[in-house]
């Protein structure tokens, strides 16, 4: 059972590193391309989009990694199950 376990948390940072990994590259590789362009004001334009658009996806990623993370508080109840006894 603890191997299971071990092997899923690996997955899972795995995964979770993909997804940040792969905007922060974005990012980067905009920020080089923006220090090298001349001063056109539409491709910075284009540029600071899918900068803005890849920092709104890693911080969708956190959030939903820490969303995971949270232990909800159980509710329990008294509930009658109807069934064939009478």
């Amino acid at each position: 059972m603890q191997a299971q376990k071990l092997a899923a948390n690996e997955r899972l940072m795995r995964i979770i590193a993909h997804e940040i990994r792969n905007p922060l590259n974005n990012i980067s590789l905009s920020i080089q391309h923006f220090e090298d362009i001349s001063a056109d004001p539409a491709m910075k334009k284009e540029l600071i989009g899918i900068i803005q658009r890849n920092c709104k996806r890693i911080n969708q990623s956190i959030t939903e990694l820490l969303d995971l993370t949270r232990s909800g508080e159980l509710e329990f109840k008294k509930t009658y199950i109807a069934g064939d006894h009478e």
